[in-house]
Parts: C-alpha cells; sequence; structure tokens
C-alpha cells in the first residue's frame, strides 16, 4: 500500500490506528519564537471611595509584585438615564487627572480606564478578562454594602475577587 506522499506503509494491525504522516512547512521551521516581555497577568482595582481604592491599591500593589502582574484601575462612572453616555454630567479631564493622582501612590505603574456606564456589574462583565483578579475596597459593616453585592455578582462570573477594609 502506498500513502498519498507516495510512500510505502503497511495497512494497519486489528486495534490499532494508522499511522499519520506529517510534513513541515518549510517556512516555520527557522521561524524564530516570538515571546511577549509584558506581563500576562493583572491585577484589576474597583475604584469606590478614595479611602478604601488607597486601600484596595496597596493590597494589588504587593499582589503585583509578587506575581510580576500589571496593576489596573477601573473608575466605573454612572451616567444618569437623561443623559448620553457619551456625555456624562461630570468633566471627564478632571476625573481623570482624579484618577491618575490616585494611581500614582502605588509605587507599580497603574493603568487608570475610566468606564461609563448605566449598570456598574453588567460594566464589569464586558470591561473584564474572565476568570480576572479583581481587589475592591469596602468599608467593615454588617450588612451587605453595594461593593459586597458587587463583588458577590462578579464572583458568581468566576472571577477572583479580594474585598479590603480600610482603617
Amino acid at each position: 500500500m502506498r500513502d498519498q506522499l507516495g510512500t510505502a506503509t503497511r495497512p494497519p494491525a486489528i486495534g490499532t490506528l494508522p499511522r499519520v504522516h506529517l510534513r513541515r512547512r518549510s517556512s516555520n521551521v527557522n521561524r524564530p519564537i516570538e515571546v511577549d516581555p509584558t506581563p500576562r497577568l493583572e491585577v484589576d482595582v474597583i475604584y469606590t471611595t478614595p479611602h478604601e481604592t488607597l486601600a484596595a491599591m496597596a493590597l494589588a500593589t504587593a499582589l503585583a509584585a509578587k506575581l510580576h502582574a500589571e496593576i489596573n484601575l477601573l473608575a466605573l462612572q454612572l451616567v444618569p438615564y437623561q443623559f448620553q453616555l457619551t456625555r456624562p454630567a461630570v468633566n471627564l479631564e478632571y476625573m481623570e487627572k482624579r484618577f491618575r493622582h490616585l494611581a500614582s501612590h502605588s509605587p507599580i505603574e497603574a493603568h487608570v480606564r475610566i468606564v461609563l456606564c448605566r449598570d456598574k456589574l453588567q460594566a464589569l462583565r464586558e470591561a473584564l478578562k474572565p476568570h480576572s483578579l479583581v481587589v475592591m475596597g469596602s468599608g467593615r459593616r454588617w450588612w451587605p454594602t453595594p461593593e459586597k453585592k458587587l463583588a458577590r455578582g462578579l464572583r458568581q462570573d468566576g472571577h477572583h475577587v479580594l474585598l479590603t477594609h480600610a482603617k
């Protein structure tokens, strides 16, 4: 028997798989492997309040240093329905300065993303990668705070959420 390449082959024995002949393309043989030097792991910090977010940034900095990860500060800005999503009531330049100043407290560079939205959980579902590592600051209260509810929703979506309490 001969295969498609003209090579002599034996018929397969009963109970065994037939041989597969692989041909390498010459263009792929000497191609160097491209390695992305940037870290792939990201720690996402969700802005809550300035004091709570500073506590979350401290925890995220410690995690990012040990994991060689990047820090993303996600600032969710709710836009009321009477305004268009592209034209919120708050000045975006002011918000960007404010969040960049907050991110500057971290010794590791943090990327700031302002997300204009109507629903925080839905916006995070669209903004976060699957199974993201998320750090959020929260106050120490016995009742379910909005941050705890948001963390519960993110956990149900498969994200790894750490809540830190500001002192």
